[in-house]
């Protein structure tokens, strides 16, 4: 199974439930597909509380728009389009929705870990996987990154390309309730997925 954030150079934001027990059918191609698929999609202010359920994973991503590129819109005050304004109020937002993963882009990797992701580590009990182009020092000031929930997720893979973040992931709970799988120290397909994020390029004028 594969979990697959798209975002484009716009902001975005989207947040789902997916059923185990039926992920053989989840293809979606488009908002009335997922509508009635296992895929199930919620408003922007749900509070997933998914953590302790083995069969349903929740995933929340976000183009939370880099403050390099932010002045692009032109609609919004000023004031709060200032960083200082912003970032607790994503940061609030990403704890809120309490999500099994969490899939953003356009983040900032020179100040990610500060802003952002050692927080919900320490205090949200995330674990975070920040793409940085093998090279912080390259001349791109945005990526991707991942968070998963470490009491739920253990990570055994994990793919950095230059506009995509590729983890792949055992779903803890699901394997504890396995016989076969319990002693094995090798992921078992049955429980792991995939899971990308992706930011496609494209003109901003």
């Amino acid at each position: 199974i594969l979990l697959l954030s798209i975002s484009i150079a716009f902001s975005r934001l989207v947040c789902g439930i997916i059923n185990k027990q039926s992920h053989n059918h989840m293809r979606c191609t488009s908002y009335e597909e997922a509508k009635s698929s296992p895929v199930e999609i919620y408003p922007y202010d749900t509070t997933f509380e998914t953590s302790d359920n083995a069969a349903t994973i929740s995933l929340f991503t976000w183009n939370i728009t880099h403050k390099d590129f932010i002045t692009e819109y032109d609609h919004v005050a000023s004031d709060a389009l200032q960083w200082e304004y912003r970032l607790p109020r994503i940061r609030q937002k990403l704890c809120e929705c309490s999500a099994d993963i969490i899939c953003l882009q356009e983040i900032d990797k020179e100040t990610f870990e500060r802003d952002i992701g050692s927080h919900l580590q320490q205090h949200h009990g995330y674990t975070v996987k920040c793409n940085y182009h093998n090279n912080k020092n390259n001349g791109v000031v945005f990526s991707q990154a991942i968070l998963f929930k470490s009491d739920k997720f253990e990570c055994h893979y994990e793919d950095f390309r230059g506009r995509s973040t590729i983890l792949l992931l055992s779903n803890k709970l699901d394997a504890q309730q396995c016989d076969r799988c319990r002693q094995s120290v090798r992921p078992c397909w049955h429980h792991s997925i995939f899971v990308a994020t992706v930011h496609l390029e494209s003109p901003r004028h």
